[in-house]
């Protein structure tokens, strides 16, 4: 409620607000000096003590002082009008079971009572939200999850790794490959024309040449006779002079 009252006069909400706050004494009230604040900044805010024990009150001036607990003729008084008001609730579960039975007596729709309890009990909650704009609001929050959870997943697929299957793949391709072109080799091979022919004997003696044709006589091959290569003769004579013929 403190947050919800802040934020009511930051923005110049223009609805009014009226703060029915229960207390036991004016010495034990949370937050009281923030909330006089605020009611003095937004004449919008107005705001209601229920003191359940009699006691003094001096402390309190300002605020508009009830005694006793709240109930429903304490809401009549301060409400008023019931039409298009819109009640939040906090507190203990007994207190709000209360509330709430008043408030549905007066004629308040459920969707315009909204509780949270102070305790975390099976009996915590004993109104809901549901009112049209809260159920959009949700139903839009499940949407953006939704797909925040499908953008993620597409994105984790397109950035798994895929060098196993690429891999295992390329291999396939590359023995395929292979496979082909030994067959295609082995298909040329056999089709080549048969290019045999009867090796020749040959007669290293002789060098007589023996084939299919006839026999062959070899061509001589002459050998050319090497020009002599003359060396002179030189004699050295007891002067020094030398001779050479």
């Amino acid at each position: 409620f403190i947050s919800m009252m802040r934020y009511a006069s930051q923005v110049n909400w223009p609805g009014q607000i009226e703060l029915i706050y229960s207390v036991r004494d004016q010495d034990n009230i949370p937050f009281i000096g923030y909330i006089n604040n605020l009611a003095k900044d937004n004449p919008r805010l107005n705001v209601t003590l229920a003191v359940s024990e009699n006691g003094k009150i001096d402390k309190l001036g300002g605020f508009d002082i009830k005694t006793g607990r709240i109930n429903k003729p304490m809401i009549d008084q301060v409400v008023g009008d019931y039409a298009n008001r819109t009640f939040y609730i906090c507190g203990p579960s007994p207190f709000m079971d209360a509330i709430v039975t008043s408030l549905r007596s007066s004629g308040v729709a459920d969707d315009r009572i909204i509780t949270e309890a102070f305790n975390q009990g099976s009996h915590r909650q004993t109104g809901k939200l549901r009112s049209w704009p809260n159920n959009i609001y949700a139903l839009g929050a499940v949407g953006v999850a939704l797909a925040s959870l499908a953008i993620m997943f597409k994105d984790m697929l397109d950035t798994l790794p895929t060098s196993s299957l690429s891999t295992s793949s390329s291999l396939t391709d590359s023995n395929s490959s292979t496979n082909s072109r030994q067959n295609q080799l082995d298909q040329l091979v056999n089709n080549l024309p048969s290019t045999t022919n009867p090796a020749p004997s040959t007669d290293a003696a002789s060098g007589i040449s023996s084939g299919s044709t006839g026999t062959t006589t070899p061509t001589p091959v002459t050998t050319p006779t090497p020009t002599p290569v003359y060396t002179p003769k030189c004699t050295t004579s007891q002067s020094g002079h030398t001779t050479c013929y």
